[in-house]
């Protein structure tokens, strides 16, 4: 198993996670090609997007069904944070993955996470456990639960 996955596969179990990581052969990363590869809708995808908090340095990041797009300044407006773009050093810095495969869980460091409200119109979601062939099937209860995250609107 890539020491990626086992990361966040050591988080899942930790947890109590019953399911199991898949490794694809294709892509899964962007939401259309985990859409098509785990036959599922383009909005059951997680996208985890990281930014950088403008004033503070610190990242941010937003577990965004894959159907939407943030909002960036309704997100500022609602949230009373500054959002600036992260470079994929950035991201790999804070969560230790590779942008096309941060998972929602297991980073390096403590992350101020949000998810989309919009994820749990499904009961069965999917995210990516580290690489960008890997996923793992949960539902958005506990994925927020796990994650520490606030449910937001992103649009």
């Amino acid at each position: 198993m890539d020491k990626y996955v086992q990361r966040v596969h050591k988080i899942l179990v930790s947890h109590h996670f019953d399911g199991e990581i898949i490794t694809r052969d294709q892509t899964t990363r962007t939401a259309q090609e985990a859409a098509k590869v785990s036959g599922v809708e383009v909005g059951q995808i997680v996208k985890s997007l990281i930014f950088k908090d403008a004033e503070t340095n610190l990242p941010i990041l937003i577990l965004v069904s894959g159907k939407n797009q943030v909002d960036t300044y309704m997100f500022q407006e609602t949230q009373k944070v500054s959002l600036t773009k992260a470079d994929a050093n950035f991201v790999y810095d804070c969560t230790g993955f590779h942008i096309g495969g941060v998972s929602p869980i297991g980073h390096t460091q403590n992350i101020q996470t949000y998810i989309d409200k919009d994820l749990f119109d499904y009961d069965e979601i999917w995210a990516s456990a580290g690489t960008a062939f890997s996923v793992f099937q949960t539902n958005p209860t506990f994925l927020q639960k796990i994650s520490t995250a606030t449910r937001i609107s992103v649009n």
